[in-house]
């Protein structure tokens, strides 16, 4: 058992006693009060802001699993909004109802769920405050400066305008900090920011806010070779986890053979699918899935091809026309015929454009053009070129 303070005590409401000592004295801003009855001692504040945890000071029998409780005026006595045991010691916190009303903190013998102490408690409306833009593109980040309560689990939502309290696109915790980014969902429309009391799901402020659409484009040619890495000049939203992705056409959005996040940089590069046929290139934001942009691509059997004169004078500018899978490191060799792929008098990297150019040997002879494709150091196609006296 909890022991009690002798006090010399008056009467209070419920015909219990308010002692004195600690009356009158303020706690958080609060006035306080002490209440005594049947051996129990209650301490806390007359006046608490809804939702927002407070101290309870107790002094009682402790018997096995009492318990300090809020309910409403009048309720019965096993009913409450919040409690807690008294095990857990004093002075304990407890966490008053989000709604503002006239509640009473009750200590409550478990036994017999007999309310032995009750004081009375007003829980007062809180406020918060948002300051947010107004309108934002789909996917991007939006920093938001809150005040308000910032109770247990309290958060700042992003909703579609006219839905449920409790129903949102993305929130963040209160206890995060402040300003807080949440993410703007990835379909336009009419939206609100929100500060939402988590006990309750209540929301206590909102802000507007018109999510509008975005774009995206990419700057690739539509024929490519099969397993070849291709690199891709992009331009869109860049949010959080976005990708650029190359998919089977007539596919679902989130599809996909191979991918990379837009986050590595422009250019980017992708690996084609290892079988030729029919695809395309999506810019895909990564929070829904949904493309908003899309190229159609051929991918072709690995092949290349050249076009040149078959003869030229020694030390002599050549242009060469080629088709190839143009991989990052691919070039357009001059060499002779028994060279490694990896040996050349001259080249040209094929990420240069095409035609290609090149300049003959000083010494003449018998030579060949190449494509050669760097990733497996092979020449994919060669074709006889003469080098003359000048």
């Amino acid at each position: 058992m909890r022991h009690l303070s002798l006090l010399a005590c008056g009467v209070l409401l419920f015909g219990l006693t308010a002692c004195g000592g600690d009356s009158g004295e303020s706690t958080d801003g609060a006035d306080s009060q002490t209440v005594e009855s049947n051996d129990v001692r209650l301490e806390l504040p007359t006046t608490v802001t809804a939702g927002s945890p407070f101290e309870v000071t107790w002094e009682g029998p402790d018997a096995s699993n009492d318990y300090i409780s809020i309910a409403e005026e009048g309720a019965d006595a096993d009913t409450y909004a919040n409690y807690t045991y008294t095990r857990n010691g004093t002075p304990l916190t407890v966490r008053p109802p989000d709604t503002p009303g006239a509640y009473e903190v009750r200590y409550v013998a478990a036994e017999n769920d007999k309310v032995l102490a009750r004081a009375p408690l007003t829980v007062e409306d809180p406020s918060a405050d948002l300051d947010a833009p107004s309108e934002i593109g789909a996917g991007a980040p939006v920093e938001i400066s809150w005040d308000g309560p910032d109770n247990p689990n309290d958060y700042l939502s992003i909703a579609e305008t006219g839905m449920d309290d409790d129903t949102y696109a993305n929130s963040t915790y209160t206890r995060n900090g402040n300003p807080l980014t949440v993410r703007a969902p990835d379909t336009p429309g009419a939206y609100e920011v929100r500060y939402v009391m988590a006990q309750s799901d209540r929301v206590i402020a909102r802000s507007d806010l018109k999510v509008t659409s975005v774009s995206a484009s990419f700057d690739v040619s539509d024929t490519l070779m099969v397993d070849t890495p291709v690199e891709i000049d992009w331009e869109g939203p860049d949010n959080a986890n976005d990708y650029l992705s190359i998919a089977e056409r007539g596919t679902p959005d989130d599809s996909r053979v191979n991918y990379t996040y837009t986050r590595n940089g422009n250019p980017v590069s992708i690996r084609t699918p290892q079988r030729p046929g029919q695809y395309e290139l999506r810019y895909v934001m990564a929070q829904s899935d949904r493309v908003i942009a899309r190229k159609p691509l051929v991918v072709l059997p690995l092949q290349a091809r050249l076009r040149a004169p078959d003869s030229v004078a020694a030390g002599t500018g050549l242009e060469v026309s080629w088709i190839g899978p143009n991989g990052p490191d691919d070039f357009i060799a001059v060499a002779t015929p028994e060279a490694a792929a990896t040996d050349y008098e001259s080249r040209a990297l094929s990420r240069a454009g095409t035609p290609a150019s090149v300049f003959a040997p000083s010494t003449p002879g018998t030579y060949e053009l190449r494509y050669v494709w760097a990733e497996e150091d092979s020449v994919l196609t060669a074709t006889p070129l003469t080098v003359s006296q000048e």
